[in-house]
């Protein structure tokens, strides 16, 4: 019989190095399982340890609302973006603390994966647009 493997159970395979050794500065890095932001067009975003749901509103510029990420506090926090339900795309810029490939454009149920490689970037591990 074969197992079944969930994305998040690959993911952290992929990151063992970082998670084999991660130790949550707080009990509240545990325990954040999502936050949920609605965001407009020019808004500097802060992303914490675990899920984070962004929802494009008001401001949109042609339809997306391009935001900036706030430099993380700390190295080694794993987290992962997803856009909410909107008519509003969400757009992060490959520039400033997002070290992404390309600039991310996402519209609902897409993610992009980070992990804050030191106080001043956040790189991409994955993202897919669904």
């Amino acid at each position: 019989m074969k197992k079944m493997v969930s994305g998040f159970m690959c993911l952290a395979a992929l990151c063992g190095f970082v998670l084999a050794d991660y130790t949550p500065a707080s009990k509240q890095d545990a325990l954040n399982v999502a936050t949920a932001q609605s965001v407009t067009n020019g808004q500097a975003v802060t992303i914490s340890a675990g899920l984070n749901v962004l929802t494009g509103i008001a401001n949109a510029v042609d339809g997306t609302n391009t935001v900036t990420l706030a430099a993380p506090d700390r190295a080694g926090i794993l987290a992962v973006i997803a856009v909410g339900s909107s008519t509003n795309l969400i757009g992060i810029a490959d520039s400033g603390t997002a070290a992404l490939s390309a600039a991310f454009i996402g519209d609902a149920n897409d993610t992009l994966t980070l992990i804050s490689v030191s106080t001043s970037t956040w790189a991409k591990v994955t993202g897919s647009a669904n």
